[in-house]
């Protein structure tokens, strides 16, 4: 209790004392260690909050010899105080402004775990900015992705209402999502097909020419279709899509008049045709949907 208390007194005339809490770097450093070799400010209280189980880490830093602290925790960094920072984590009951305790069982549940300090002749070297030529390169290199990667971030979600997602479903994909009953695929499965964002004013010819280099298709050997919900609730291919509809913006398109839960990716067949122009890949799917039939 009195290395806490101890502890405490220096902490806070270093944050209140009207100071910047810092011995300043200009002096000889050898003088003022013999002086006073022991003197130690603190720097960084890393802070635990919540139980044995389970928690939260974060860290309360001051980053230079000034009196400012900042609250590091996950990417997010504020400023904070020195309240926050030294008197919020000791633990213990919670206390009134008057110095009383305020009830019983009411534990706080911040409490640091771990301070940093750094001895006052060493403070301006250690904490004097460091040169851009002293962070390693892989550091940099690493900075700069995480940069680049918010920016992307930050301007797809700028730019989220000029596009769609259109999800191109073909033959094996049907295979491979096979439905109970006499449907062809299981319309409600989240993975159904490829998806392909494009902007909403592109036109049908461009997503088939985004569609022809993902599958390494040429434009001339297949077609799209729409799709359709019959009236006893299954779901078909209704009718293909014409050439002279390839010039019409999507967000203009009628895609299908199915509404579900993922109402948000517009969704096509495409259809393989093979080097003689027959539609092999088609016969064979409604040739399996009839066999289907006819066993139900």
């Amino acid at each position: 209790k009195q290395w806490m208390l101890s502890v405490r007194a220096v902490a806070m005339r270093d944050g209140d004392g009207g100071g910047d809490g810092a011995t300043p770097g200009d002096g000889d450093d050898d003088k003022q260690q013999k002086v006073n070799p022991y003197l130690y400010h603190l720097y960084a209280v890393l802070v635990h909050t919540g139980g044995v189980s389970a928690g939260h880490y974060y860290a309360f830093i001051r980053p230079t010899t000034s009196k400012h602290w900042f609250r590091f925790d996950d990417e997010r960094i504020t400023k904070s105080s020195f309240k926050d920072a030294v008197v919020a984590n000791y633990g213990g009951p919670y206390q009134s402004r008057f110095g009383n305790v305020l009830g019983t069982g009411r534990d706080r549940v911040a409490n640091a775990y771990m301070l940093v300090y750094v001895r006052a002749g060493d403070e301006a070297d250690l904490m004097a900015p460091v040169p851009p030529a002293a962070i390693p390169e892989h550091i940099v290199e690493r900075f700069e992705i995480e940069r680049n990667e918010e920016a992307r971030r930050r301007k797809e979600q700028a730019e989220a209402h000029l596009y769609m997602n259109v999800g191109v479903i073909r033959a094996v994909d049907c295979g491979r999502n096979l439905a109970k009953g006499i449907d062809c695929v299981r319309w409600d499965s989240k993975r159904l097909g490829t998806t392909f964002r494009v902007k909403k004013t592109a036109t049908m010819l461009d997503l088939k020419r985004d569609v022809a280099a993902r599958f390494d298709v040429p434009l001339s050997r297949f077609r799209f279709w729409t799709w359709c919900k019959r009236k006893n609730g299954t779901v078909r291919l209704d009718t293909i899509v014409p050439a002279e509809r390839h010039s019409e913006p999507l967000d203009r398109f009628r895609f299908d008049n199915i509404n579900n839960a993922y109402a948000t990716e517009k969704r096509l067949f495409m259809e393989e045709l093979d080097a003689t122009e027959s539609v092999t890949p088609m016969c064979e799917l409604r040739a399996r949907e009839a066999e289907r039939t006819e066993r139900a």
